[in-house]
């Protein structure tokens, strides 16, 4: 199967979150992980979830989304999502990212960076199986 890991670079001075929802039978699985330029790791998270529009929860606490930043450096965030079959995690079809960004104005002086992956377990070429948001902000 194709690639199942999609990335993209964070924004120096933002800080982010990771959330989604499962729309599926089988059980989904989202690892995301932070590395700097040059590859050094500096942050990880693994979300599951199972069922219809179920919300991701971060495994470590439980939590429906995953914090990260303040970085004052560039790096980037790698995606990756998989389903259980047959027992055991297989990679799922990505499809994305999709961007939306949202500059400062007047009258609301924030910024916002949206990233939106979808997946497919490959059981019925759906693509809303697994979506996932990576939202930055300042």
């Amino acid at each position: 199967m194709q690639n199942n890991i999609v990335s993209f670079d964070l924004q120096p001075g933002f800080r982010g979150f990771v959330a989604g929802v499962v729309n599926a039978l089988r059980e989904q699985q989202v690892y995301c992980e932070v590395k700097r330029a040059d590859g050094t790791q500096i942050a990880a998270a693994t979300m599951e979830a199972q069922g219809n529009r179920s919300t991701l929860k971060n495994v470590m606490n439980n939590r429906p989304h995953w914090s990260f930043g303040l970085f004052d450096f560039e790096a980037t965030i790698f995606v990756r999502i998989t389903h259980k079959r047959d027992g055991s995690w297989a990679n799922s079809k990505v499809v994305g990212p999709l961007t939306v960004d949202k500059y400062p104005e007047s009258d609301y002086p924030k910024t916002f960076r949206s990233k939106t992956v979808v997946s497919e377990d490959l059981d019925n070429i759906s693509h809303d199986d697994c979506t996932v948001n990576i939202i930055e902000y300042k």
